[in-house]
């Protein structure tokens, strides 16, 4: 078998970094998040999403267990404005207190407005959101958006 020097330098560094990437991974944390989602047209403009949720804990603390962290229930209503257009409303709510009495269930406001166009056989979308988070101790109020990376071939 014949080695150039570039595959011995590369061998040597991989042998070098795998116990640096293994030390790396002290604090992993896997999680198990299956959801159940019911999608269904009101009329061909207006739709409607219902969806559970349940999120565990499948590896934490170098140990392998199955913990529930967390369980989602969500409502998402969308309105097609346009061909191309819609704007949405969503409501979350979610239930952590009674699985860790650290953190507090959360009650989720979400308002979304999309735009979508279509170049060639590429489909560019554009999302603005805003969520509006309510929990015990915290009111949060966000805005994200997405938008398309634009490249050209």
């Amino acid at each position: 078998m014949f080695f150039t020097k570039y595959t011995i330098l590369f061998i040597c560094c991989v042998l070098y970094l795998i116990p640096k990437q293994s030390q790396g991974q002290d604090n992993l944390v896997g999680y198990w998040n299956p959801q159940i989602a019911l999608n269904y047209n009101v009329t061909s403009n207006y739709s409607h999403n219902f969806s559970f949720e349940n999120r565990s804990y499948l590896y934490r603390d170098s140990n392998l267990q199955f913990n529930v962290r967390q369980i989602d229930f969500n409502h998402f209503s969308g309105l097609k404005i346009r061909d191309n257009q819609t704007i949405g409303f969503g409501i979350k709510y979610r239930i952590k207190e009674s699985f860790d009495q650290n953190t507090d269930n959360e009650l989720r406001f979400t308002e979304q407005y999309n735009i979508n166009s279509k170049i060639g056989n590429v489909r560019l979308g554009n999302r603005f959101r805003a969520q509006q988070r309510i929990t015990n101790s915290e009111l949060f109020i966000g805005l994200d958006t997405d938008l398309p990376v634009i490249f050209r071939l």
